[in-house]
């Protein structure tokens, strides 16, 4: 453990680096254990921000780094930096609440280069994790200036994990997700027949509003909004339009209170509009 470079050129944090497993050259043993117990150390031992923990490592222990942020369900690093490290497959990542950002470094003259650094690029990607890169002409696998180190802890400082709720959804077939995935909006519908079913969602949509179809996804039945009224009215608001004359029962889930606002339409009688400007309290505290 020590304060990062020179006292002439600082920076706010500590690097902590665990020793790996003895004796076998790069890439020997599983990184999990010493990355737990090294960080359950010193997280007895010094005041930490949990919120920016982040990892790094070069080579072998580079690729260690990302697939302990990414694959890790225990892990919560709020930013990954990698140096020459070689192409590993990571085929989902399984934090659902933040996706940390990586930077890699590469020394052009390294074997890995460029052939790990393009696969690992199209790899973050495809995963949509944000990433950047320096590449730097004249330096090989073992060999770096310093200024890419710090520049990379520089990365790594400027993060910061988004604390924000387990609560939130993300669309899908039936369930329309709002305002960032807090608000959650389904619609069960009977016809004049008895039978039912659960409206869904079309592709039509935006983060604030969307609209659903009940049989015929060209046939749009219910325009569906929550709109930020906070300001104005104290509330979240709820505005809807219809354009059919069967049952139907239109339910909005605040999922950072548990609140939830119905509205429902009668068999045979024609949808009124919906404009609900007191339909959530804008604090968030328990109902």
């Amino acid at each position: 453990r020590a304060p990062l470079f020179s006292p002439q050129q600082p920076l706010p944090a500590w690097l902590y680096s665990p020793m790996r497993p003895p004796p076998g050259g790069g890439g020997c043993g599983s990184p999990r254990a010493p990355a737990r117990d090294s960080l359950a150390e010193m997280l007895t031992e010094m005041e930490i921000d949990e919120q920016r923990i982040a990892i790094a490592g070069h080579s072998a222990g580079g690729g260690y780094a990302y697939l302990l942020a990414y694959l890790d369900p225990d892990s919560s690093y709020s930013g990954v930096f990698t140096m020459n490290a070689p192409y590993l497959p990571v085929r989902d990542v399984v934090d659902p609440i933040y996706t940390a950002p990586i930077r890699m470094y590469y020394g052009q003259e390294d074997p890995d280069f460029p052939e790990a650094h393009n696969q690992l690029a199209a790899q973050w990607g495809g995963l949509g994790v944000e990433w950047e890169e320096e590449t730097l002409p004249g330096f090989a696998h073992n060999n770096w200036p310093q200024s890419a180190v710090f520049n990379g802890f520089q990365f790594l400082l400027a993060q910061q994990r988004v604390a924000q709720s387990m609560s939130t959804c993300a669309t899908t077939d039936t369930e329309l997700c709002l305002r960032e995935g807090r608000f959650k909006v389904t619609i069960d519908w009977q016809d004049f027949d008895g039978n039912t079913g659960q409206a869904r969602v079309s592709s039509l949509r935006t983060d604030d509003s969307g609209v659903f179809f009940f049989f015929d996804k060209d046939n749009w039945e219910v325009l569906v909004k929550v709109i930020d009224g906070c300001a104005v009215t104290g509330h979240q608001w709820v505005f809807s339009a219809a354009s059919t004359n069967i049952q139907y029962t239109l339910t909005v889930t605040d999922l950072e209170t548990d609140r939830v606002a119905t509205y429902t339409n009668p068999l045979g009688e024609a949808s009124a509009a919906v404009t609900d400007t007191s339909a959530f309290p804008c604090e968030t505290s328990e109902p």
